[in-house]
């Protein structure tokens, strides 16, 4: 006859769960279902700050005006995105504004494609599919990178809010893949 065992340690955080692991699998396929072609560049922190002088750290950005912000190479990640749904209606107006966009990712798919955390100020570029054979590339900052969907004490995914950059703002290496898809 079967005797339950009864618990006499409970654990409720065990960041190596199994569960944890089928819960994130699970929402990383989710997401990698239904992500478009996105290509994403880290800031390279370390090297950024060695290319500044004084004066760039006194004010946080390059003192002369020229871009230093150095990116790493980019990187294929999934994300599950959400335009802002004011700025669809404007459009359908005719007003053209600088898109903001909300973003979803699986923090451990994530980790596995790009090998860094989200940060602001990294650049990442969505191809929207206009027709056959022609794509919209849009390149957006980060501004902000929250974590969300708390299972078994843990997070699952980070919610990221971006706003589309200009053409300026782009390095000269990024401005290669403009038309690639």
């Amino acid at each position: 006859m079967y005797k339950p065992v009864r618990v006499n340690k409970p654990k409720v955080f065990e960041p190596l769960s199994p569960e944890y692991a089928l819960a994130s699998l699970t929402d990383s396929e989710f997401i990698e279902a239904s992500s478009p072609y996105v290509l994403w560049w880290s800031v390279d922190r370390t090297a950024t700050k060695s290319s500044q002088d004084e004066l760039d750290d006194v004010y946080g950005e390059k003192g002369s005006g020229d871009r230093k912000v150095i990116f790493k190479n980019p990187n294929r990640v999934y994300i599950m995105y959400e335009l802002n749904p004011i700025l669809i209606e404007m459009t359908r107006l005719g007003i053209q504004q600088i898109e903001e966009i909300t973003l979803l990712i699986n923090m451990d798919k994530f980790l596995e494609d790009n090998f860094i955390n989200p940060q602001s100020g990294d650049v990442f570029r969505i191809s929207y599919r206009m027709s056959e054979q022609k794509y919209r590339n849009v390149f957006y900052e980060v501004s902000s990178v929250v974590p969300v969907d708390l299972f078994n004490f843990q997070y699952l995914n980070w919610h990221l809010f971006a706003s589309q950059t200009t053409k300026d703002y782009l390095t000269d290496t990024m401005k290669n893949f403009m038309d690639l898809l």
